[in-house]
């Protein structure tokens, strides 16, 4: 018989040992999560390291490391940048947050917890039982920023608002989209501002529908989007002047011969006009056209600018002095706002090429001397204060050359009564007269 006290003892193994270690190991890692610990926590004491721990949500509630705060089960939140602002939270970015409920408690924590903590945004703060309790006031995406919780609405309302300019020429809005079951932002709410304000005109139908498809659909605010604008009034256009005479300085008129050469002694352009000829017209300015501002108030136009001419020597007037007659035949001579009509035209130095040739149906009066080759013409006389070179002069009535005569054997001078003249050379001399 076999002494019991003799036999060996079993063999050690080792793999039991192996699963009864990560037994107790997985059993202190539960207690712990109960406990409050988070991930994170247990990661740095050495419990999970690269172990894929999967415990059921619903018997944990998470608990933030920095404000101890235990979140209640199925509670969602994010953390924002310290610097980021309540009011300028992009939804988009915390819409994979599920939602809390109005009423809703979102998370709990110690009173004599020493890290300030507060309650923000759609959150109301209170105590039971010792504890600090947070609570959603609507329905919305948690979220915390710096020391304080918020509730940010995942329904959100459309936010619209329009105001006039100062000068009441257009109407600018401010938008931003609706989200969630929110109210929508859309073309009739537009309207329904625009009227609010009292705008009855001038909205742009087509900068309203563009303005809402890209806030819609990028999900962005717009600002200062003109939605409606006025009419400007105009000016009237300015009285003119319309002459019936050449009003440019005297003009060379060149001709050119035969032969395509370029005859460059023609006559000079001498406006002239006879008795009775209508001269010029002064035209009425115009009144403008009214503006309308977005309210409807109409904006008087300002009439255009008023215009005159003055009737001188041989001009007469309409009897509302608008339009002007040549009181007698001769010259027109216009020098702004006086127009005249005279029997006298001057030439104030040669007459050469600068000049042409002259053909007037009045008197002629030359300052200076009259070149060889050039004419001039004259219904009354021809008065020459300095020399004549081989020229022609022919004149209605007199001619009077101060100076002498150069005729070169083909100067002429004519005249319908008497020639006077210091002297004359090799020219050509014929009078009526003496």
């Amino acid at each position: 018989m076999i002494d019991q006290s003799l036999k060996k003892e079993p063999e050690f193994d080792s793999k039991k040992l192996v699963d009864r270690l990560e037994a107790n190991l997985l059993e202190i890692e539960t207690r712990e999560i109960l406990e409050g610990m988070t991930h994170y926590e247990l990661t740095e004491r050495g419990f999970v390291g690269d172990k894929d721990i999967t415990i059921d949500r619903a018997r944990f509630k998470e608990t933030s490391e920095k404000e101890k705060l235990v979140f209640e089960d199925g509670v969602e939140y994010q953390r924002l940048d310290d610097r980021d602002a309540y009011e300028s939270i992009d939804i988009d970015k915390i819409m994979l947050v599920r939602d809390v409920q109005p009423g809703q408690v979102i998370a709990t924590r110690e009173l004599n917890e020493t890290v300030v903590f507060n309650a923000g945004n759609n959150v109301d703060k209170g105590d039971v039982d010792k504890r600090e309790i947070y609570r959603a006031k609507v329905k919305g995406k948690v979220v915390i920023i710096r020391d304080a919780m918020h509730v940010f609405p995942s329904d959100i309302d459309s936010v619209l608002k329009a105001h006039i300019s100062d000068d009441g020429m257009r109407a600018i809005m401010d938008c931003s989209p609706g989200y969630g079951a929110g109210r929508e932002l859309n073309y009739e709410s537009v309207l329904d501002e625009l009227r609010k304000i009292r705008v009855v005109f001038g909205t742009r139908e087509k900068a309203i529908r563009e303005a809402i498809e890209e806030s819609n659909e990028k999900r962005i605010p717009l600002h200062n989007v003109i939605v409606a604008e006025g009419r400007p009034p105009s000016t009237g256009g300015n009285a003119a002047i319309d002459y019936k005479f050449n009003t440019d300085d005297d003009k060379q008129t060149f001709k050119i011969m035969p032969d395509g050469r370029i005859d460059y002694k023609g006559s000079a352009s001498i406006p002239s006009a006879q008795k009775d000829q209508l001269l010029a017209t002064v035209t009425l300015p115009a009144e403008g056209t009214a503006g309308m501002n977005v309210l409807g108030k109409e904006i008087p136009a300002e009439k255009g600018t008023d215009t005159f001419l003055v009737a001188g020597k041989g001009v007469r007037t309409s009897p509302d002095g608008r339009s002007f007659f040549a009181a007698a035949s001769g010259c027109v001579v216009h020098n702004p706002p006086v127009i005249e009509v005279l029997d006298l035209y001057e030439v104030r130095g040669d007459v050469d090429y600068s000049t042409g040739s002259i053909d007037f149906n009045g008197s002629v009066v030359i300052s200076g001397t009259v070149r060889e080759g050039f004419e001039v013409n004259a219904v009354g006389d021809i008065i020459v204060q300095k020399m004549v070179e081989a020229a022609r002069l022919m004149a209605g009535r007199d001619v009077r050359i101060l100076g002498g005569v150069h005729g070169q054997g083909k100067g002429l001078i004519a005249a319908g009564r008497d020639v006077y003249v210091e002297f004359a050379q090799n020219v050509r001399i014929e009078a009526q007269g003496s």
